[in-house]
């Protein structure tokens, strides 16, 4: 239990040594394993985690599925919303919503170490870094008193399974992916570097707003450092 230990520990503070959802001294490399070992493989993966939430919490809500990102709105098939889905169709009676639903929820995960990792998180960074997108490979659920009980073990078991067994026909998360640079350039004054990116689920016809301009979905640009 998180409050099984009270000490503070030193990787977020306010959070007890032995809440494992923000420390680095629990499963955390674990789950780095568990990553490599899948990515190595090139096989996709899905890393589920089921959290209480207070009586008082999230007024309205008895299930909240969020990807571990606060600002983010699923698209229709992803993974989270798949789940969402089949939680609901189980559970016909609860109120499950995800992020930029009504009623609200502010519990959305981002500040678990774990799901930072999996949402692109250098690991000696998930403490104090939030992630700024995410990979659909974490799925972060809060759940009332109601629906942790043994009556609804058989329901989160079914919803699991017919998730599981529609993941792989799920869409992936919008996203894009800068191919150059890569990390560790230095740019002088003057210097001009080509930046390249692909994207994921984006219209490659629809232009996007970056400070450099109006652009398209895949493609580069000459970017020339600024003299001063």
């Amino acid at each position: 239990h998180r409050h099984a230990n009270q000490n503070i520990q030193p990787c977020q503070d306010g959070y007890n040594i032995a809440d494992a959802a923000h420390t680095q001294n629990c499963f955390l490399f674990a789950v780095k394993a568990v990553m490599e070992f899948w990515e190595t493989t090139t096989q996709d993966y899905t890393a589920i985690q089921l959290h209480g939430m207070g009586s008082s919490s999230c007024n309205g809500v008895d299930g909240y599925f969020t990807h571990g990102t606060s600002n983010i709105h699923p698209q229709t098939n992803e993974k989270v919303h798949i789940f969402r889905h089949e939680a609901a169709a189980t559970m016909p009676h609860a109120i499950f919503t995800l992020t930029g639903d009504s009623p609200t929820c502010n519990l959305s995960g981002g500040t678990n170490v774990q799901g930072r990792l999996i949402n692109g998180v250098p690991l000696p960074k998930v403490c104090n870094t939030p992630a700024t997108g995410y990979s659909a490979r974490f799925i972060h659920l809060e759940q009332k008193w109601h629906y942790r009980q043994p009556a609804n073990y058989a329901n989160w078991v079914a919803a699991l399974n017919n998730a599981y067994a529609r993941f792989p026909s799920a869409t992936p998360p919008q996203q894009l992916i800068v191919t150059t640079p890569n990390g560790g350039q230095t740019l002088g004054k003057g210097t001009q570097i080509d930046l390249t990116w692909t994207s994921q689920s984006l219209s490659q016809t629809e232009p996007l707003d970056l400070a450099v301009g109006k652009l398209h979905a895949d493609g580069s640009f000459t970017y020339t450092r600024g003299v001063s």
